[in-house]
């Protein structure tokens, strides 16, 4: 688990589904802010039925809103990769709850997190991907989640690691905890289960939402360096 900074990634504004090369990843950037009720009404009709009826089930205008604003930006960016339009994008689901696309013949694997005002959305072609975003933000009970969910050796670092330190180290080590588990799909139940063979992660800087630094971890097979990952911001003039 690495210590430094990891690095800031550089966000590209595009109206285009950018070419995903074989084996490639890209990261696309979904704002959640906007203020409630700021979302065109018919949005909601781009989403499935099973993401409409979870929508309705969150309470408070606000967290609809962003779990609206998330799942529809995910749509369109599919979209455009797929060229296809949003609605008609079909998904099915994992024993643990991971979407992933239905339709015959893609090679396009995807992933969503979303924490605070920011959504991230991990594409990935040939390979299952896994992305977790935590907002760094003080937390009071870091050792004891630690305890809990990290094997002994992660638990010891943070045991060494000086109060600043340890914050870091809990985010580097819980998004990348996250990732892998999300990454087969396997859940954080089962996230005592080994690795697929091959499985790496990698961590970066996605910028701030909500006054805290948002640190990002992907997990995957053949993974590309950090400094090989492209980024993107959706915009509305984005696809």
């Amino acid at each position: 688990m690495q210590h430094a900074d990891p690095a800031q990634l550089r966000w590209r504004e595009t109206a285009d589904a950018p070419e995903l090369a074989e084996h490639g990843l890209h990261l696309w950037r979904i704002p959640l802010e906007g203020g409630e009720g700021s979302l065109d009404p018919g949005a909601l009709k781009i989403l499935s039925q099973r993401q409409r009826e979870r929508y309705r089930r969150l309470r408070g205008e606000h967290l609809q809103q962003r779990y609206l604003r998330a799942q529809v930006g995910c749509r369109l960016i599919l979209a455009a990769y797929l060229d296809m339009a949003p609605a008609d994008i079909a998904l099915r689901y994992g024993a643990a709850g991971k979407p992933e696309l239905a339709q015959p013949g893609t090679r396009l694997h995807f992933n969503l997190t979303t924490t605070g005002d920011l959504a991230l959305l991990a594409l990935s072609d040939g390979l299952p991907v896994g992305v977790d975003c935590e907002l760094e933000r003080p937390r009071a009970d870091l050792h004891g989640i630690a305890r809990r969910m990290f094997d002994a050796e992660a638990v010891r670092t943070l045991n060494n690691a000086s109060p600043e330190a340890a914050a870091r180290l809990f985010y580097l080590h819980w998004t990348a905890l996250e990732a892998r588990v999300k990454a087969d799909g396997r859940g954080l139940s089962r996230r005592r289960d080994a690795d697929p063979a091959g499985l790496a992660v990698g961590h970066a800087l996605a910028g701030y939402a909500n006054g805290a630094r948002a640190i990002c971890a992907v997990a995957r097979a053949r993974l590309p360096p950090e400094s090989n990952w492209e980024a993107f911001q959706l915009t509305a003039a984005s696809p």
